[in-house]
C-alpha cells in the first residue's frame, strides 16, 4: 500500500484543527480549510499509477462529489444541496464494491448485516430525526438518504471489502451526529465529532481504493 500520496492529505487534515473554524462562522477561508482535506485524497487516488483500477475510479468520484457537498455544509442554507452532493458520492461508493452475486459469497452474513444495520438506521430515523423534520422536502430527502448510506455500509460487508466497511461506518456515525445536531437535540462538540470521524472516515474509504494499487502489482 503506498501511502505517500497521502502525505498532502495528512497536512490538509492538520491544517483544519490548527486553524479551526467554529461552524456558525462561514466563510471563504472555512471553505478551503473544509474541502481541502478530501479533493487530496481525491487527489491521491487519481496520482495511482494508471490505468486507474474500476474500484479506484469509482472511489475518486466519490470523493470528488463529496468535495461538493462539503461546500454546500458550510452555509446553512446549503444542507439539502449538500445531501444531495453526498447521495451521488455514496453511489459511486457502492459502486466500488462489486460483488459477483448480490448477496456476495457469504448469504447468511449478509443477511445478519443487512437485518443489523437497516434496523439499526429504522430506529435512528424514526425515533431521533423523524420528530424534527419538518420540511417536507427533508422529510422526505433525509430517510431516503439514510437508507442509501445504510447501502454502502450493507454493501461493504456483503463483499467482505472490510476497510471500506468501517470507512462507511465512521461516515454513518459522522451523519448520525449531523442528524441528531440538526433535528433532535444539540450536540456537545458537534463539529468536533462531526468532522473527526468524517475524516477518518473518508481517509478508510480512499485507503481501500490505494490498496488495490498494491493487488494489481502483485
Amino acid at each position: 500500500m503506498d501511502l505517500s500520496t497521502l502525505w498532502p492529505c495528512l497536512i490538509s487534515f492538520a491544517l483544519y484543527w490548527i486553524f479551526y473554524i467554529p461552524v456558525d462562522q462561514p466563510s471563504a477561508m472555512a471553505l478551503i480549510l473544509k474541502c481541502l482535506p478530501t479533493i487530496n485524497l481525491a487527489a491521491a487516488v487519481d496520482l495511482q499509477t494508471k490505468p486507474l483500477s474500476h474500484r479506484q475510479t469509482m472511489i475518486k468520484w466519490g470523493l470528488a462529489f463529496s468535495v461538493l457537498g462539503d461546500a454546500a455544509l458550510v452555509w446553512p442554507w446549503g444542507f439539502l444541496i449538500g445531501i444531495i452532493n453526498f447521495a451521488v458520492a455514496h453511489y459511486f461508493y457502492i459502486r466500488s464494491v462489486p460483488t459477483a452475486n448480490f448477496m456476495g459469497k457469504k448469504p447468511a452474513i449478509s443477511v445478519f448485516f443487512g437485518l443489523v444495520l437497516y434496523s439499526a438506521a429504522l430506529v435512528i430515523w424514526y425515533t431521533l430525526l423523524r420528530p424534527g423534520l419538518s420540511d417536507p422536502v427533508l422529510a422526505v430527502g433525509v430517510p431516503i438518504y439514510v437508507c442509501w448510506l445504510t447501502t454502502t455500509v450493507w454493501r461493504s460487508a456483503v463483499a467482505g471489502e472490510w476497510i471500506m466497511f468501517f470507512g462507511s461506518l465512521i461516515f454513518m456515525v459522522s451523519d448520525c451526529f449531523i442528524g441528531i445536531n440538526e433535528f433532535y437535540m444539540p450536540v456537545p462538540y458537534s463539529q468536533e465529532w462531526i468532522m473527526s470521524t468524517y475524516q477518518v472516515a473518508q481517509l478508510l474509504i480512499t485507503m481501500f481504493a490505494i490498496r488495490d494499487q498494491r493487488q494489481k502489482v502483485e
